[in-house]
């Protein structure tokens, strides 16, 4: 979780005003990810981000003060990420209880993933649960989003 919170805190900082082509084209029925990170102190107010993947290799970001990121996934990154969803046991993710003061309690992050997957939609709250980021589903979403943030 800190891996990727970090990469979202930076990648905002930074979002240049770009084609908003992926907001709109798509809608909530196409997406594949969305991950929102609120808490901690930002110069604007409390800090807050969401990613969105969608089904046709794009994506959108969006900063806390509005400002939009959009552009395209490598295809290869997407297919691995969505095979890997489909083959994630959800449920043993979500059995590992966070047991801690939620971070965005004390100017940390709080990260919410909504995994869109054949079977429904699986969220995962880094404040309910444990996030382990050597989960294959973690790792790959690591990876995916390191050359959009």
């Amino acid at each position: 979780m800190i891996f990727l919170s970090a990469f979202l805190s930076i990648a905002v900082l930074a979002l240049p005003i770009g084609s908003f082509a992926a907001e709109q084209q798509n809608s909530d029925a196409d997406l594949v990810v969305s991950i929102k990170t609120t808490g901690g102190l930002c110069p604007y107010g409390d800090c807050s981000d969401e990613v969105k993947i969608f089904k046709n290799n794009s994506y959108l970001i969006i900063d806390g003060e509005g400002r939009k990121k959009s552009g395209r996934l490598d295809h290869g990154q997407l297919v691995a990420l969505i095979d890997v969803m489909e083959k994630t046991d959800f449920s043993v993710i979500k059995s590992q209880r966070f047991m801690e003061q939620c971070p965005s309690n004390y100017d940390g992050a709080q990260v919410v993933y909504h995994f869109y997957t054949l079977h429904g939609v699986e969220d995962v709250d880094s404040c309910q649960h444990q996030i382990d980021e050597n989960q294959p589903v973690f790792k790959t979403l690591s990876s995916s989003l390191e050359p959009i943030l």
